[in-house]
């Protein structure tokens, strides 16, 4: 009987706060892609692929 209260209070639960990409908050997808592109970066730099910032100080940079 308690796996049975159990299972419907697990349900019940996800019900009221759902998880996965519903309760990401803005900032936690901005630091995310944040993080992807850093790690992408170190990926290609040790392969000798610079992906260095396209601007520096306002100037066009090749």
């Amino acid at each position: 009987m308690t796996s049975l209260i159990s299972h419907a209070l697990h349900h019940l639960r996800t019900f009221i706060a759902p998880r996965g990409r519903h309760r990401a908050r803005p900032y936690d997808s901005h630091q995310r892609r944040q993080r992807r592109r850093r790690r992408r970066a170190l990926w290609l730099a040790t392969y000798g692929i610079d992906t260095g910032p396209r601007r520096i100080h306002g100037v066009e940079v090749a």
